[in-house]
């Protein structure tokens, strides 16, 4: 994939959205910092090439190196800067602050770079990110952020070890922060081809179902909560069949390694084991009829390590069909996400 480093330039010190009078810097106050950001994807370190407008949240919190250390982790540091935004569209990137204390809303505009303020009583910070950006994590802070099966829930593996720590806005020159994203759902394809040149046809993913064959392990969950500090998913929902899933048009090729981009189907899952075959099966129509069901086995989800089965965080599986007269599955693939050629990393779309 192709990428670009963004960093937060150190000219201009002035956001161009203001502190609102809630923030707890007395008048005068001057004590602020740029941050300059550097942003990956934490299975290759290759800068993070947002393809379209998307964006990503940044919580700054009391570090927990003050002394005293907070009562509790990630306490707000300042309201401003509690689940700031970051939003690109190309190389073009805006950070933008919270406007309203109550709900988390931003300002409608935002600077070209991240200014971290300082306090009256001068503590440090620390800074966590996580993609998407949510508003609704304002309130509930970067432990307990909720999600649904279909977004790209990512986390900064800085979180987890505290990397970027202990940032002092009255240093009086620019600090830096380094935010690796880790995928914590898995990504399923579905690439089909047409066998014959004479049309294309529309298909429909319309159901997965969980089939819960004896010794089976599979759960499709639906949606949660994520804590960015660790890419840990819990409290989450469930059904035994999702429908709807995707939909694309195949068309015809000459090369039977080659699937047209718009012959595609792709979403999320949240990581499952497969313990069994048979637990999954995978309903397509077409025309409004059904096609032959595909139910996976266990052999089409084995890992490299030839121990692991199943839907692991951070890994694309990619199924290859043709169609003619009948479906032929014409095999499988496994890589971890990030590695993937064709792969936009695009937050919250899949």
């Amino acid at each position: 994939m192709r990428g670009r480093v963004f960093h937060i330039l150190s000219g201009a010190l002035a956001l161009a959205v203001a502190c609102t009078g809630l923030d707890p810097r007395p008048t005068g106050e001057s004590a602020r910092a740029v941050v300059n950001i550097k942003a990956s994807l934490a299975e290759t370190k290759a800068p993070v090439d947002f393809g379209t407008v998307t964006e990503y949240g940044i919580f700054t919190c009391i570090s927990l190196d003050n002394d005293p250390a907070p009562a509790t982790p990630y306490e707000t540091f300042k309201p401003s800067i509690w689940n700031a935004q970051a939003r690109g569209s190309g190389s073009t990137w805006a950070y933008k602050n919270v406007a309203s204390y109550a709900t988390g809303e931003l300002y409608s505009a935002g600077g070209n770079v991240f200014i971290l303020f300082g306090r009256n009583d001068n503590l440090s910070a620390d800074l966590y990110a996580y993609a998407p950006w949510k508003q609704s994590a304002y309130s509930t802070g970067p432990t307990a952020i909720p999600f649904s099966r279909s977004e790209d829930m990512m986390y900064a593996e800085q979180n987890a070890t505290r990397a970027n720590a202990n940032l002092d806005p009255a240093s009086g020159s620019p600090l830096t922060a380094n935010f690796y994203f880790r995928h914590v759902m898995t990504r399923l394809i579905f690439r089909f081809r047409l066998q014959n040149d004479n049309s294309s046809v529309g298909i429909t993913l319309s159901s997965i179902k969980n089939n819960h064959p004896a010794g089976g392990s599979v759960v499709l969950y639906t949606s949660g909560k994520f804590n960015a500090i660790d890419g840990s998913l819990y409290d989450m929902q469930y059904q035994d069949e999702l429908t709807s899933v995707g939909s694309c048009t195949a068309f015809y090729t000459d090369d039977p390694a080659v699937y047209d981009s718009q012959s595609i189907i792709a979403f999320t899952l949240v990581p499952t084991d497969i313990s069994v075959d048979d637990e999954l099966t995978f309903t397509f129509t077409s025309g409004g009829h059904k096609l032959p069901p595909f139910t996976l086995k266990k052999e089409q989800v084995k890992h490299s390590d030839g121990t692991t089965y199943g839907f692991q965080a951070g890994y694309t599986y990619t199924f290859n069909f043709t169609l003619d007269n009948y479906v032929r599955f014409d095999g499988f693939n496994i890589q971890e996400w990030g590695t993937l050629e064709e792969d936009t990393l695009i937050h919250g779309v899949i």
